[in-house]
């Protein structure tokens, strides 16, 4: 009694406080701030990476225009990303599914996804980022669709057939990607299957991630959410690397098959135009054309097409090291270290 006694005198007398003038309206004071120092660029870096989004361009026309306007609305952004939300890669025997969002929104739709055929959830791990289903020959309907996705065929000596989903982080910024195992067990299950590094069936989980990809597609709107799933990962899979004095590179922590499709694709979404590629030697031969380029001579309205029948720039993925390092040169051309950083972000924004 004592104790709420002192805390509602205490309020009283923080509010006379400030009734009185005691404690100082400060509401005001973003008025009397000075201005501060003006962001200062380093030399060696590219200045035209820090850049507004929609820059405003500067017009001397001062002419005021007469009559009624009405601004455009801007463009539809979420179209292209929904667009591409899902998608299946498949490289050197290996099949993922691709999602556009976080593994804490891709956990759960998982588990709904068992549930539409008929299965559910037996085993999971949100620290090894795994889920494992019941056998599917048990369920009420998911034993046909079992035989739908033609898991039965490969499948025929084992006892019962499960799914080990495994969920983790993805390429690019808050994505995630998912692969799934077709696996056939004797016996009974007491626990969680281990990864199986390599897959023994592609097609049925061929088949499981495109009835997958769907059933995505169709509940994205979903608003279900896993916290413990959320903290799958790890660190980045693609980071720049740029210290001091040293040649700035791309750092992949991918496998070679699987990089070189990565930066293939950036490519490709950049649109910069390959010109030849050597896989085996991790080299991809590039015409690229900076803004402020004077290849074409001015009394040529276009000589592109002539341009890009020679390449101009390099990427070289370099296997030497425990990941892929992609860097860029010019060959036996000059090159300048902002051109080849202006080259290289441009690779690692549509990467990452």
């Amino acid at each position: 009694m004592q104790v709420a006694s002192r805390l509602v005198l205490t309020v009283c007398f923080i509010s006379v406080l400030s009734a009185c003038g005691v404690i100082r309206d400060r509401s005001d004071d973003y008025r009397e701030v000075s201005e501060g120092k003006s962001l200062v660029v380093p030399e060696w870096y590219q200045d035209d990476t820090i850049r507004p989004l929609y820059p405003v361009p500067k017009i001397d026309n001062q002419v005021k225009p007469t009559g009624d306007f009405e601004l455009p609305l801007p463009p539809d952004r979420t179209a292209e990303i929904l667009d591409s939300q899902f998608a299946l890669e498949e490289v050197d025997g290996q099949i993922w599914l691709l999602i556009n969002d976080t593994p804490g929104r891709t956990w759960p739709m998982i588990e709904k996804f068992l549930v539409s055929k008929g299965a559910s959830a037996l085993f999971d791990n949100a620290e090894l980022g795994l889920i494992q289903s019941m056998p599917l020959e048990q369920g009420a309907n998911s034993g046909l669709w079992l035989a739908q996705i033609g898991a039965a065929d490969q499948i025929d000596s084992a006892a019962f057939t499960i799914l080990l989903f495994k969920v983790s982080q993805g390429v690019k910024r808050n994505s995630s990607e998912v692969q799934v195992r077709v696996l056939g067990r004797e016996g009974a299950l007491g626990k969680l299957l281990p990864w199986p590094g390599e897959t023994s069936s592609l097609e049925p989980e061929k088949n499981v991630l495109a009835s997958l990809k769907d059933f995505m597609e169709l509940n994205k709107d979903s608003k279900s959410f896993s916290l413990l799933a959320n903290k799958i990962g790890g660190p980045s899979k693609v980071t720049l690397v740029s210290e001091g004095d040293a040649e700035a590179f791309i750092k992949l922590d991918l496998e070679y098959d699987r990089a070189w499709n990565v930066m293939s694709r950036s490519l490709r979404e950049s649109g910069i135009f390959i010109v030849d590629q050597d896989r085996s030697a991790g080299i991809f031969y590039l015409y690229h054309k900076d803004e402020d380029s004077t290849d074409c001579p001015w009394y040529r309205w276009s000589c592109d097409d002539e341009l890009k029948r020679e390449y101009n720039h390099r990427v070289i993925l370099d296997r030497s090291q425990e990941y892929i390092k992609v860097h860029v040169d010019r060959g036996e051309r000059s090159m300048s270290r902002p051109d080849r950083l202006k080259l290289l972000t441009l690779l690692f924004e549509h990467v990452a």
